[in-house]
């Protein structure tokens, strides 16, 4: 009898134990989840800061090759998947229901289910000034030296009502308050059109080493802080943030 009571105890310490330590394990998947995501917040950022935004567009796996739906559906996805809702959507003449949270495509009728993914591509905004140098009603744009496009866009950030530069060893001014915008040449007062056109350039996408590297720096600490057992079980969870981690930086 007394030893059927020390098992009984043993048990209750055993799964006191178990429980504790799941326990641990899924406050060390939230912290490591937070610490990535802190770290593509950062780096969003910085990017932003840099003029440089992403381009978000879903695909779906059809024949082991990724097709991207349309801008509008891709549109309607994405915001479903910043609510990690699901919803359904028409393409090609079928139905379908996008469930954002385990990234597949069904079909209504058939139940078929496809993956899907989401695609980031980084663009940077450029800002370019042009002035029309046609005479006709046909307007035909031409773009300024990098030099003075830099100074009329530095002025128009500021505010300035007007700006002066040399062009080909004559003095222009453009006339900021008019709209739009003018270039005035100084010995004819001949005055010509402008233009801010914004150009968006497609860009390499940053180097995510650094967020694989954070991982395992984390990782690392777990096994410092809790033993082999929690790591093994983080780890496991690590591996799908891995394989994750270009959909962390647009986050």
């Amino acid at each position: 009898k007394k030893r059927k009571i020390d098992d009984t105890q043993t048990v209750h310490r055993l799964t006191k134990k178990v429980n504790d330590l799941e326990q641990r394990i899924k406050q060390a998947e939230q912290e490591t989840f937070e610490r990535l995501r802190q770290e593509a917040d950062r780096l969003q950022q910085q990017l932003k800061d840099n003029g440089i935004t992403s381009v978000i567009s879903w695909e779906c796996k059809a024949d082991d090759t990724w097709r991207p739906y349309p801008d509008d559906i891709s549109r309607k996805i994405e915001d479903a998947y910043t609510t990690q809702a699901s919803i359904n959507v028409s393409c090609n003449g079928a139905e379908y229901t996008i469930d954002t949270t385990q990234q597949c495509q069904i079909n209504n009728v058939t139940n078929k289910v496809r993956k899907i993914r989401r695609q980031t591509q980084p663009t940077k905004q450029v800002v370019i000034w042009e002035c029309n140098t046609s005479d006709t009603t046909v307007k035909k744009w031409r773009a300024y030296p990098p030099e003075i496009n830099t100074k009329i866009e530095n002025a128009h950030i500021a505010k300035e009502e007007s700006v002066t530069f040399v062009m080909n060893g004559a003095d222009y001014t453009v006339d900021l308050t008019s709209s739009p915008p003018e270039q005035i040449r100084e010995a004819t007062n001949k005055r010509r059109e402008m233009r801010r056109n914004i150009k968006t350039t497609p860009q390499a996408k940053p180097p995510q080493e650094h967020l694989i590297g954070l991982l395992y720096l984390i990782l690392l600490q777990v096994v410092h802080r809790a033993g082999l057992f929690r790591f093994l079980k983080v780890l496991l969870y690590a591996v799908k943030l891995m394989n994750s981690i270009r959909q962390v930086l647009s986050m």
